[in-house]
C-alpha cells in the first residue's frame, strides 16, 4: 500500500509545482542554480509515480484481500461463539404422536417394527457407554470427546428409527435432557488471569491520559474491553468438557503462570550486610536488588498478559469450541 501513498503524494506534488510556476521562473531568472536542483527533484517525483506497474498492483491487491481474509476470521470467530453461547437451540424432547406421525407421513407403518424396537433398547443401553460416575457425588461426566460423539450419534440413531414405544420413548428424553445439560456452557475463566489484566488496564488507561489526553484513554479502553470480552466468550466451556477438567484436577495455565510470578516476588530475598569497624560502630547495608528484579519481570509478564490476551482467547477457543480438551 506505501506505492499508493508514493503515487498520491507525487502527484500532489506535481499539481503544487504547477500552481508555483510563475515563482519558479522568477527564482529561475534570479538564482538559476536553485531552479535546477527544482526540475531535479520535479523529474524524480514524476519518474517514481512512473515506475507503478501491474504487478505492483497485484501485490497491494494481495495485501487488501489479506486483511479482508484476517478480518472475516475474526468476524467468523467472534460469530461462532455468539452463536453457540447465546443463539444454539436445545435438542427437544418428543412424543410417540409425534414419532408415529412422522413415519406416516414417511410411508412407513405407524408402530415401530420388532427390528427397530430391538435396535432402539441396543442403542439406549449403549447410549452411555464409556461414561464415568463420580459415586462421591453422583455425578456421571465425559471424559473423551469421542464418548461425548458416541452419545450424541446413539441420540440422532433412535430419532432417525422414531421409536413408538413410551417407555422408549421417555428414555430418550431422558437422555436429551441430560445432554441439553452438557451442551450448556459455562465460566472456565482464570479468575487470577482475569484481576491481572483488569487491573493493569486500568493503571495502563490511567498512565495514558496523564500523557495523552481523554482520546487516547477512550481508544485503549475500547482495545482492553474488546480484548477482556473475546476472552470471556472464549473460556465459556460445555459443562461436559467443565466437569472432565474438574474431575481430572486440571488446573489452568494461566492461573499457574501468574501464580509462579507472584511466588517469585514473594520468594525474593533481601540481604543485609553488617560492618563492624575499628571503632567499634556498625553499619548495615541492605540490597533488595533480587526484589526489584522479580518485580521487573512481574510487570513485563502482568503487561504481556493483558496486550496479547486475544491470542489466550484464541487457544481457550480451539479448547472450548472446536477440539475440546
Amino acid at each position: 500500500m506505501k506505492r499508493f501513498y508514493k503515487l498520491f503524494v507525487t502527484t500532489l506534488c506535481v499539481a503544487t509545482m504547477g500552481l508555483c510556476l510563475p515563482q519558479q521562473a522568477l527564482a529561475m531568472e534570479q538564482e538559476p542554480q536553485t531552479e535546477e536542483v527544482v526540475v531535479a527533484v520535479d523529474e524524480a517525483a514524476v519518474e517514481e509515480g512512473e515506475k507503478y506497474t501491474f504487478s505492483d498492483f497485484l501485490s497491494d491487491a494481495l495485501e487488501v484481500l489479506i486483511v479482508i481474509l484476517v478480518i472475516g476470521a475474526i468476524l467468523a470467530w467472534i460469530g461462532h461463539m455468539v452463536y453457540e453461547r447465546f443463539f444454539r437451540k436445545p435438542m427437544p424432547a418428543y412424543t410417540v404422536e409425534e414419532f408415529q406421525r412422522l413415519r406416516t407421513e414417511q410411508g412407513l407403518s405407524s408402530e415401530a417394527t420388532n427390528e427397530e424396537a430391538d435396535r432402539v433398547c441396543d442403542l439406549l443401553n449403549g447410549a452411555k457407554s464409556g461414561w464415568y460416575h463420580d459415586s462421591e457425588y453422583d455425578i456421571d461426566w465425559i471424559p473423551k470427546k469421542k464418548v461425548y460423539k458416541h452419545t450424541m450419534n446413539s441420540i440422532k440413531e433412535i430419532i432417525a428409527l422414531k421409536p413408538t414405544s413410551t417407555l422408549a420413548v421417555d428414555s430418550l428424553n431422558e437422555l436429551i435432557d441430560e445432554m441439553n445439560y452438557m451442551n450448556k456452557r459455562t465460566f472456565d475463566v482464570s479468575k487470577p488471569l482475569l484481576w491481572t489484566v483488569g487491573i493493569v488496564s486500568v493503571l495502563m488507561c490511567i498512565l495514558m491520559g496523564s500523557s495523552e489526553g481523554f482520546g487516547a484513554v477512550i481508544g485503549m479502553a475500547v482495545m482492553f474491553g474488546i480484548n477482556i470480552g473475546v476472552y470471556l466468550l472464549a473460556c465459556q466451556a460445555p459443562n461436559w468438557l467443565a466437569l472432565k477438567r474438574e474431575e481430572k484436577g486440571r488446573g489452568k495455565s494461566s492461573s499457574g503462570l501468574i501464580a509462579g510470578v507472584l511466588g517469585m516476588i514473594a520468594g525474593a530475598k533481601t540481604y543485609k550486610t553488617v560492618t563492624k569497624w575499628s571503632d567499634g560502630t556498625t553499619t548495615t547495608d541492605t540490597d533488595n536488588s533480587e526484589t526489584g528484579i522479580a518485580l521487573i519481570i512481574a510487570l513485563v509478564v502482568f503487561v504481556f498478559l493483558t496486550f496479547f490476551l486475544w491470542v489466550i482467547a484464541i487457544w481457550n477457543y480451539l479448547r472450548n469450541y472446536v477440539l475440546h480438551f
